[in-house]
């Protein structure tokens, strides 16, 4: 129903209303009442949802040009004033990429772990948390960074995401001189992907596991975004969808 059809309904139920008994419109009048704010409501969510999904085109493309602040404020602006809108939802977690360009790592990894927490569900909730670990590993503690991919890798066995967190956890055991487990997880990876950026990574990764520590990691590659969607891509950086 349109809103002027439904504010015709509403004239036409007052008018027959008038013959009724006072009982019945006292009751009639509560439910007018709760019509008109669910149609103020209503109204309310529409114009939402329509200036944040400008909104967040706009945040998209500041993420695309590395314009991290501008991106954080409006994904900031569609948390706080865009409460009815269903972009309020996701607009936490492209907060914190924004964010993690700016190198603001705790607020972040805060932001991350909030949005894992309040939004299981979500096709976003892996990749939100394996963001958080890479707040971990910017921040300097690449233990727990490892330990984090790893518990995702259990969480989520079938997650589209399970390469990069393999790769990952390959690239920080290394670091910690467990190169069994990398070389491992590189094998894996080159026998059941052969066509994509992973098996790439892998490759390439795999044949400077026997290098000296001093210029190992020189020229290795590392994960990026597994997607169109940009951001600023250390090895720890976080992942877009």
């Amino acid at each position: 129903m349109q809103q002027n059809e439904f504010i015709d309904f509403l004239k036409k139920a007052v008018e027959a209303g008038r013959n009724l008994s006072p009982r019945f419109l006292g009751s009639a009048a509560v439910v007018l009442i709760l019509a008109i704010v669910g149609l103020i409501y209503w109204g309310q969510v529409r114009a939402q949802n329509g200036e944040a999904s400008a909104l967040m085109l706009q945040g998209f493309r500041a993420l695309e040009s590395g314009r991290y602040a501008q991106a954080a404020q409006i994904f900031g602006l569609i948390e706080t004033e865009y409460t009815l809108s269903r972009f309020r939802k996701d607009a936490p977690f492209y907060h914190g990429v924004a964010l993690f360009g700016l190198e603001q790592y705790e607020k972040a990894e805060k932001l991350f772990r909030e949005f894992a927490r309040t939004n299981p569900s979500s096709d976003l909730a892996p990749l939100a948390l394996a963001n958080a670990a890479g707040c971990r590993e910017a921040l300097g503690d690449a233990a727990a960074a490892l330990e984090e991919y790893q518990q995702i890798l259990r969480s989520y066995p079938d997650s589209y995401l399970d390469h990069y967190l393999k790769l990952n956890v390959a690239r920080l055991s290394e670091t910690q001189g467990n190169t069994q487990t990398a070389t491992h997880i590189y094998k894996d990876i080159l026998a059941s992907d052969t066509n994509n950026l992973w098996f790439e990574i892998a490759r390439s990764n795999l044949r400077l596991v026997a290098v000296e520590a001093e210029t190992e990691g020189n020229d290795r590659k590392t994960p990026g975004p597994i997607s169109s969607e940009p951001s600023a891509v250390p090895s720890s950086a976080p992942a877009l969808p």
